[in-house]
């Protein structure tokens, strides 16, 4: 009886010359390259002389990373037969992989001088005078390659990256856009567009073609990690940690990897998992220096002041040359910090070695140290470059910030949310009466104002009650906001039409808001808070300052919510926003930024002030400080809830804390922190008079018979 499967089994069994030949370019072409060396092996060994095999073979090792062995596989197959174009094209990226562009050059002539009309030798050769700094002629090579092969993405891609280092930007993202709209599954030019964007500041459109590229090629390491970098320079880690994990998953043992993941374990408080997979980076590399000095954050983040140092103080006997532990150090304890441990920050940025990291933190650092022995002087003259060179990383990394788009957002925000769209969809007025829109829960509170201001000890005050629940800084009712659609065709950058806004997509987006606080608080280990009959806590704090943009639409979702306004002299706001190496905030490391922001603020306070009458709770930082107790009452009183004493004790309240306040919020009030802003003012004056609002809070002050300030006192919580 005929079996075919046998007959079949024995054709591919045979060793015959061209069964091997053939087989072993199925398993080449299916990707099998075990397979596929294996058989080519043994039809060389059969056929020694066999060109073909010879450069087939030397292809099979550069596709797997040996360019060596492949140059000289394929040397080999030139020596036997040197008129096969294909052959040198192949020897010249060989050359390439190694470095070696001028050879790949002359291997990509001699394959052109062979078969002038060939693409593919045109782009390799592109390749090659790029890799030689020559990009013009590198971008002819890409243009005659184009004109032979119209389609050729690849070509086109390439084209992009050499205009790129022309300086020729807008022109390299139109090639990469037109390389993707050749062929939509080529990784490489979503990668480079992502890039491109990237450096342009341009994240939001950055960030899909980022994505795009990781999914084309789940296996590329590297593909997985900036996809995840460029969520996380947005601060959305909940969509970071996917493409970390991914990153984890195809190289379980890269401290690297692992530290990153833990790190964004950590920004989304997921604090059991992040110190599990931090612990996992330094079983795998003990050395491994940012993964100590994330772990000293996570325990300065939960209250353990004494772990943190231990992580510092290891990180730095593991890396006695780096400046980031001592910085790290010296900002957690500037009160601490020693003669010698100051004098060697200072002399350290002498080194010409030093990274911009290293050399901005360590200026950090001085500036508090300088800070708390009360010499304002130096602090100042370290602030300024230290700040400096802050927004230079910043930049580079595509984190800028445009005062203009913002001010232009602030005007939107004015003419959208005007009394007569309050009044259009039925919102509760003045004392938060329930309207025809949102949701009627009366469990949120609201804590808001600029950064520096004085919300983080609102927040613990309040979270000492044992009704409430600190949150933290979230980003919930800005998603609300961004979800918002925008008018298709508009230029720039368009924004909501709130006149097409109805009740329902208020009711809507509040639901969304309750559905992701929900996920906040499981991951927080919080449980029976999603309505009154919890009888534990029944108010859940969102303190995110950024959240005074967006007043218009939280009175609209939550018309019982307790809206609390954190106000400080914005002098000292400005001052302490100047002084604080921030993680997101892209506005605090330029003056003029800074004193935009702070006016911007200023103009947006006064329209919520016109359009929501009586419904804010308004807190003054100087007045909370200089009467804690009776303010603080009039807090919990906000919130409809009776007094608790332990709200006094707020520095023993030991719920993470992961703002610039993390460590103030553990010790008790001070006033050293009131108009702090004059011991700065000969140093800082032209930020000052930008910014200032004085003759209000000299008046608040007086009001509020706040104690005369003691130049020994720092650590009043902002």
């Amino acid at each position: 009886m005929f079996n075919l499967e046998k007959l079949v089994s024995l054709i591919y069994s045979s060793n015959t010359v061209d069964h091997l030949r053939a087989r072993a370019l199925a398993h080449h072409e299916a990707g099998r390259f075990a397979d596929a060396a294996r058989d080519y092996q043994r039809l060389l060994e059969q056929r020694p002389g066999d060109p073909d095999a010879l450069h087939l073979f030397g292809l099979l090792h550069r596709q797997c990373g040996y360019p060596q062995r492949a140059l000289e596989l394929i040397g080999a197959a030139i020596a036997l037969r040197p008129r096969v174009a294909a052959f040198h094209a192949n020897l010249a990226e060989a050359h390439r992989a190694l470095g070696q562009f001028g050879s790949a050059a002359e291997c990509c002539r001699e394959a052109l001088r062979l078969q002038p009309d060939d693409p593919d030798a045109a782009n390799n050769l592109g390749l090659a005078l790029h890799g030689l700094g020559r990009f013009d002629e590198a971008l002819e090579q890409f243009d005659c390659a184009l004109a032979h092969r119209p389609g050729f993405a690849l070509a086109q891609n390439n084209r992009g990256t050499s205009l790129v280092q022309l300086g020729r930007l807008r022109e390299a993202e139109a090639a990469y856009a037109h390389a993707i709209g050749m062929d939509p599954g080529l990784a490489m030019a979503h990668s480079n567009l992502a890039r491109l964007r990237q450096l342009d500041g341009r994240l939001d459109s950055a960030v899909p073609h980022a994505e795009r590229a990781a999914g084309l090629e789940p296996g590329n390491a590297g593909l997985q990690q900036h996809a995840a970098m460029l969520h996380a320079l947005r601060d959305d880690w909940a969509n970071a940690i996917p493409f970390c994990e991914r990153r984890v998953a195809l190289a379980p043992g890269d401290a690297d990897a692992l530290c990153d993941l833990g790190f964004a374990y950590q920004s989304r408080e997921r604090t059991a998992l992040a110190q599990a997979t931090l612990q996992r980076a330094l079983d795998h590399d003990r050395s491994h220096l940012q993964a100590w000095l994330n772990m000293a954050d996570l325990h300065e983040q939960q209250g353990a002041l004494d772990e943190a140092q231990a992580c510092y103080r290891k990180a730095q006997a593991c890396h006695p040359q780096s400046l980031l532990p001592a910085a790290h150090r010296a900002q957690l304890a500037p009160h601490c910090t020693s003669d010698s441990e100051r004098d060697r920050l200072r002399f350290a940025l002498y080194r010409h070695d030093l990274e911009p990291q290293e050399r901005a933190c360590a200026l950090f650092a001085l500036a508090q140290v300088a800070d708390a022995r009360g010499d304002y002087a130096e602090a100042a003259a370290c602030l300024a470059p230290a700040n400096a060179l802050t927004r230079g990383l910043r930049r580079a990394s595509g984190q800028h910030y445009d005062p203009d788009e913002h001010m232009r957002y602030v005007d939107w925000l004015m003419a959208a949310f005007t009394p007569q769209l309050f009044a259009r969809l039925g919102a509760g007025g003045a004392g938060g009466a329930v309207g025809a829109v949102g949701n009627d829960s009366a469990q949120q509170v609201f804590v808001f104002g600029m950064p520096r201001s004085g919300t983080s000890l609102v927040e613990q005050v309040l979270s000492s009650h044992p009704r409430i629940h600190g949150a933290g800084e979230l980003t919930l009712v800005r998603d609300a906001m961004d979800s918002l659609p925008v008018p298709a065709g508009e230029p720039g950058e368009p924004l909501p039409d709130l006149a097409f806004l109805e009740a329902a997509d208020v009711t809507r987006l509040a639901a969304g808001y309750l559905g992701g606080l929900r996920g906040v608080l499981e991951r927080q280990g919080v449980a029976g808070m999603h309505g009154a009959e919890s009888p534990a806590a029944t108010r859940v704090v969102d303190k995110m300052p950024d959240n005074y943009l967006y007043l218009g639409m939280i009175a609209l979702m939550f018309p019982r919510a307790t809206l609390i306004h954190v106000r400080r002299d914005l002098r000292d706001v400005a001052l302490s926003c100047w002084q604080t190496r921030f993680r997101s905030v892209r506005w605090a490391d330029d003056m003029h930024d800074l004193a935009h922001r702070i006016g911007n603020y200023r103009r947006l306070g006064e329209h919520w002030r016109a359009v929501l009458p009586g419904r804010v709770h308004e807190v003054h930082y100087e007045r909370l400080v200089g009467d804690f107790e009776a303010q603080a009452r009039r807090l919990v009183a906000a919130c409809g809830l009776d007094w608790e004493p332990a709200c006094l004790a707020f520095h023993r309240n030991s719920r993470p804390v992961r703002t610039a306040s993390l460590a103030q919020v553990r010790r008790p009030l001070y006033t050293g922190s009131l108009a702090r802003w004059r011991r700065y003012e000969p140093y800082l004056g032209a930020l000052f008079e930008a910014c200032a609002d004085g003759r209000e809070h000299e008046l608040e002050m007086r009001e509020a018979a706040i104690t005369p300030i003691n130049a020994g006192d720092h650590n009043a919580v902002h």
